[in-house]
C-alpha cells in the first residue's frame, strides 16, 4: 500500500509539472511489483513528462501566481485547441476557475437601465441575443455562456425601477463587457 501511495503522489507531482527528474525510473521500479503502476501509471507518466506538457503547466502556474487575466485567457484558448494534451480537462478547469474568480463582477441596476443595455450586450455577443430577450419578461434568471464569458442576469420585475442583478465573469471578453456596463449605467 505504501508503494502505491508513493506512486500516486509521484503522479500528482507530474500532473502539476513538478515531478522529479528520476520520476520515470522510480515508477518503472515500482511497476516491477505493482501491476497498476506498470500498466497505467507508466503510460500516463510518459505523457506527463513530455516537454510540451511541462511547459504548459509551468506557464499556467506563472499566470495563476501573477493573476494575469490576459495570459490566462490566452492559455484557455490554447488548451481548448490542444486536444492531445494530457490532463487537458483538469488544466482547463483550473484556468477557467481562476478566470471566473479573478474577473467576477456584480452589478445592480434598474430594469429601465437593463432595457437600454441589453441590446449593447447583444451586439457584442450575438449568440446570446435570444436568451437576453427572455430577460425582458421578468421575473427571469438566465445564465448565459459564450467563449470566455459567463453572464448571469436576474430581473425581478417589469417596472422601470425594478432591480436587475448581473454577474459577469470569464476572461478578456468579460472585462470588456464590464466596461460597457459601467459606461452605460454610470457604475
Amino acid at each position: 500500500f505504501a508503494q502505491r501511495r508513493a506512486a500516486m503522489d509521484l503522479m500528482d507531482e507530474l500532473r502539476r509539472g513538478t515531478g522529479p527528474e528520476d520520476a520515470m525510473e522510480r515508477l518503472k521500479e515500482m511497476g516491477k511489483s505493482d501491476l497498476l503502476v506498470r500498466l497505467d501509471y507508466i503510460r500516463v507518466a510518459k505523457e506527463l513528462t513530455r516537454a510540451n506538457y511541462v511547459k504548459v503547466v509551468r506557464t499556467i502556474e506563472r499566470a495563476l501566481a501573477a493573476e494575469d487575466i490576459q495570459a490566462l485567457s490566452e492559455l484557455r484558448d490554447t488548451l481548448l485547441a490542444q486536444h492531445g494534451l494530457p490532463n487537458r480537462t483538469t488544466l482547463l478547469g483550473r484556468v477557467s476557475e481562476a478566470l471566473h474568480r479573478l474577473t467576477l463582477t456584480r452589478f445592480s441596476l434598474t430594469f429601465e437601465q437593463w432595457q437600454d443595455l441589453w441590446t449593447e450586450v447583444s451586439i457584442r455577443h450575438p449568440a446570446l441575443t435570444t436568451a437576453l430577450k427572455e430577460t425582458l419578461t421578468p421575473p427571469k434568471r438566465k445564465i448565459l455562456r459564450a467563449d470566455g464569458l459567463t453572464l448571469v442576469v436576474y430581473t425581478t420585475g417589469a417596472s422601470p425601477e425594478s432591480a436587475v442583478f448581473i454577474e459577469v465573469s470569464g476572461g478578456a471578453d468579460a472585462q470588456e463587457l464590464c466596461e460597457v456596463i459601467r459606461a452605460n449605467t454610470g457604475g
